[in-house]
């Protein structure tokens, strides 16, 4: 990330899934990747405590607490 310019940030990239492709500014694919995360994860907590699980310390900040840092 740290080579990335605003220019190579806006640069259009493909993506090709599963079925499909799509084309959007770089920037944006992997502002996407990141939060995407975060949405699976919630899914996965919920389903973990409906089932009366407990999910611990999930928080990105708590690991890299533990991490050091």
């Amino acid at each position: 990330m740290d080579g990335l310019d605003d220019a190579a940030l806006a640069k259009p990239f493909t993506r090709t899934g599963r079925s499909q492709s799509i084309t959007a500014p770089l920037g944006d694919l992997i502002a996407h990747l990141v939060t995407h995360q975060n949405f699976h994860r919630g899914e996965i907590a919920l389903l973990l405590t409906n089932a009366g699980a407990s999910t611990g310390d999930i928080d990105y900040y708590d690991f890299i607490l533990e991490d050091g840092g």
